[in-house]
Order: C-alpha cells, then sequence, then structure tokens
C-alpha cells in the first residue's frame, strides 16, 4: 500500500483485522504476479503469431484480434535448452466484409544464444502431436502433427516438483 492509502486506515492490534488485512495484501500481491505472468505470455504468443502471420502471407486488410491462452507449459530439456509451449486462441478475418472466424494455435517460444526462436502455426480439430515435456509435465497442450517444434526427449519437463516422485 502506498502512504496515501496507510494514512487513511486506523492503525489497530485487533488480530482479526490484523490477519484480514494480511490476507488481502496477499491477494493483491497474488493477482499482481499472475497478471504480469500473463502480460509476458502474451507478448510472447502475439511474437510468435507475427512470425506465422508473415510466413503466412497474409495481406494488409487481415485483422486479428488476441482472445485467450488456453493452456501453457514450461519445459527443461536441459538447464540451457528450455522453451515454453503455448495453445492460444485468435479470432481472424481477411477484410472487414468477412466475419470473424475463432481458430487455436501452437506456439514456440524458445530462447536461443542468438536471440528468441519463434515457431506458430494453426491447429486442425484433429491434431495431437507429441512431446515429451508437456505430456511428462501433464498439461493437456495440443501439438501439431507435422511437428516443426521441440518435442524434447524422455527425460524432458519441468524439474522443481511437479508429479509425486521423488518426494519420499
Amino acid at each position: 500500500m502506498d502512504n496515501v492509502t496507510e494514512n487513511l486506515i486506523p492503525t489497530t492490534t485487533d488480530p482479526d483485522i490484523l490477519k484480514a488485512r494480511y490476507l488481502f495484501e496477499r491477494l493483491v500481491e497474488k493477482r499482481e504476479t499472475i497478471e504480469n505472468g500473463m502480460k509476458w505470455m502474451r507478448k510472447g504468443v502475439l511474437q510468435a503469431f507475427g512470425s506465422y502471420r508473415s510466413l503466412a502471407g497474409y495481406n494488409k486488410n487481415f485483422e486479428y484480434d488476441f482472445v485467450r491462452l488456453d493452456f501453457q507449459c514450461l519445459i527443461y530439456g536441459t538447464l540451457s535448452k528450455s522453451y515454453h509451449h503455448y495453445n492460444f486462441t485468435m479470432r481472424t478475418r481477411l477484410s472487414r466484409s468477412k466475419p470473424w472466424t475463432y481458430q487455436q494455435f501452437f506456439a514456440e517460444v524458445k530462447p536461443t544464444e542468438n536471440g528468441t526462436e519463434y515457431f506458430c502455426c494453426p491447429l486442425q480439430a484433429s491434431e495431437d502431436g507429441h512431446c515429451f515435456g508437456c505430456r511428462k509435465v501433464g498439461i493437456s497442450l495440443r501439438h501439431p502433427e507435422s511437428g516443426g517444434y521441440e518435442k524434447g526427449h524422455p527425460g524432458s519437463g519441468f524439474p522443481f516438483g511437479t508429479d509425486s516422485e521423488g518426494n519420499d
């Protein structure tokens, strides 16, 4: 809280009020953390979509809007080789005279020594390609059948206790 807000709240030693204030402040912090995470993930997804849009050769009348982030998975192959997979939904249309269509996409954002690599493609309804990392973590993220993305290896995943292995 800022100084102005704190000056408006009377000082109290009532444990119930102090506990309620503490819980409220943690909720605000959690919400801000989630919002910040969504901002950088959305930015990565839109950069990946931009690379797809360029390769697909859409004309200047092509319009698009980000609808939602459906799923995401952070995968560590090794400490130096990590990548992020996303499913997200966009609404697009080829011109103002056409209706909007909704399409789910797959994107991969992969940091490299030379910058960040982006891969993006639309998903067909029946597509469900394989990825060791997403499967191991247990994320229901869909992948393209055609490949073009990092599929990992049997040891891929997220190494920080996402499952019950090693908790003995």
